[in-house]
């Protein structure tokens, strides 16, 4: 995702130089990008996993688009507790948090 905000970065300074008489709608471009960037950065937040029992599938969910997740059990080699428990949704994207209280 690194990528797509820098190139939207670029984007963003390149439109800066641009005048209202360029034949571009500067300020909508503009607005777009921060748009796009703001979304970006609201995917690189882990939101917390939904769990909710369910008569058949996974009860594991996306909060953002509520795509099913397999269960992921976080193991360090050594046997110790692992720091961070993270993934991203298969669907969307979204970074997940698996720390949860079931």
């Amino acid at each position: 995702m690194s990528r797509v905000k820098d190139k939207l970065t670029r984007l963003k300074k390149e439109y800066a130089s641009y005048g209202e008489y360029d034949g571009i709608y500067v300020k909508e471009v503009q607005e777009i990008i921060d748009e796009l960037l703001n979304d970006l950065n609201e995917d690189e937040k882990p939101q917390k996993i939904l769990y909710q029992p369910q008569a058949y599938g996974t009860p594991w969910l996306c909060p953002a688009c509520g795509a099913d997740q397999a269960k992921t059990e976080f193991f360090n080699a050594d046997g110790s507790t692992p720091k961070e428990k993270i993934t991203f949704c298969w669907e969307c994207g979204q970074k997940l948090d698996w720390r949860i209280n079931v």
